[in-house]
């Protein structure tokens, strides 16, 4: 019995120093992308930036004719949380997010469908 542990030991020890070592570069192994926290006041989630990576934040909007923009630096889970400021309902805004180390990801935030109020009456 103890043979075989030795074994699975070992091939224990080698599979939890390959995942160190594939993440030792500060990358983590998710896509990055962003995600809505909320939309007023304007809130995204980016994940799976490099880790401690600085990244550039900016909300656009064609309608509105406007742009706010963030610099947020990420976790050590390669994540992070943007505030934007308020916009306007009824207009679509897109968010960008584009880190030092080349990350990149894009979030459309589209106006809400009129059910309540309509766009035009506000």
């Amino acid at each position: 019995m103890g043979m075989t542990r030795v074994p699975l030991l070992l091939l224990a020890t080698a599979a939890l120093l390959a995942a160190g070592a594939a993440s030792a570069d500060g990358r983590t192994t998710a896509k990055p992308s962003l995600k809505l926290v909320k939309r007023t006041p304007l809130q995204v989630q980016g994940l799976g930036f490099n880790v401690r990576e600085r990244v550039r934040v900016t909300a656009s909007s064609e309608l509105a004719n406007s742009t706010v923009r963030a610099v947020v630096r990420t976790t050590a889970r390669g994540t992070f949380s943007a505030r934007l400021g308020r916009w306007n309902r009824c207009e679509a805004v897109t968010v960008k997010a584009v880190g030092a180390k080349g990350d990149r990801a894009t979030l459309v935030v589209r106006a809400p469908p009129p059910i309540d109020v309509p766009c035009w009456g506000i």
